[in-house]
């Protein structure tokens, strides 16, 4: 977020140069570098003990899951060339511990011997499911399995800008943005211990090249 400089937002009737979108665009501009080095630090907290739990759960006497969360980073920029070149990096890393409560029934007695399962935390809330399996109805236990399941987040997020000033007319920007993600918070509670299972990876890498020329007051172009 630190690295954003403005955000347009554009609704309807866009032009041409805003394609493959119908119905709203959104425009995020990266920061750049001056004439003057500049720097932050920023660092957020979030602890459940500013959160409150759910009517959910205090209805069923569950305890409220924990989470926590550090999101520290740093932003610098300034001129390699004085009114020529310029640069700008931004790191952040957010790093979320985070509980998800798992809600589910599960056998009473061994189930499938292939894919073994919890033993409920809740046996004296056993209740009898009958299904048919191959014409023949199979009756079986149930009980509550609600049990708190980790789900933490870790998230590098790097940009990095160098703006050159050719001259009057001509300035050309090259922009990186890297974000490497292992996110587990995907899953937000289920009755399927299963869905529990799925986690998320995703590494990105994105370039950018402009190279913006007033060809005459009238006549402007840019190469991307």
């Amino acid at each position: 977020i630190e690295g954003i400089s403005e955000v347009q937002v554009i609704t309807n009737q866009f032009s041409a140069e805003y394609g493959r979108a119908s119905g709203g665009r959104v425009n995020i501009r990266t920061r750049a570098g001056g004439n003057k080095f500049r720097g932050r630090a920023f660092y957020f907290f979030r602890d459940d003990q500013f959160n409150a739990n759910t009517w959910n759960n205090n209805r069923r006497g569950i305890a409220k899951p924990a989470f926590t969360n550090h999101n520290p980073g740093v932003t610098f920029g300034g001129p390699v060339v004085k009114n020529k070149l310029f640069f700008f990096t931004a790191y952040e890393f957010d790093n979320i511990q985070e509980d998800t409560i798992v809600d589910a029934w599960v056998p009473v007695t061994a189930g499938n011997p292939n894919f073994s399962l919890p033993a409920p935390t809740n046996p004296a809330g056993a209740v009898n499911v009958t299904s048919t399996f191959n014409g023949v109805p199979v009756t079986v236990a149930v009980a509550p399995y609600i049990e708190p399941f980790p789900t933490p987040a870790k998230k590098h997020i790097f940009t990095a800008r160098a703006d050159w000033n050719i001259n009057d007319s001509q300035n050309i920007t090259f922009s990186y943005q890297m974000g490497r993600s292992d996110d587990l918070r995907n899953f937000s509670g289920t009755n399927r211990i299963g869905n529990s299972l799925i986690g998320r990876i995703r590494n990105t890498d994105g370039y950018n090249f402009t190279h913006n020329w007033v060809i005459t007051p009238q006549v402007v172009n840019q190469f991307r």
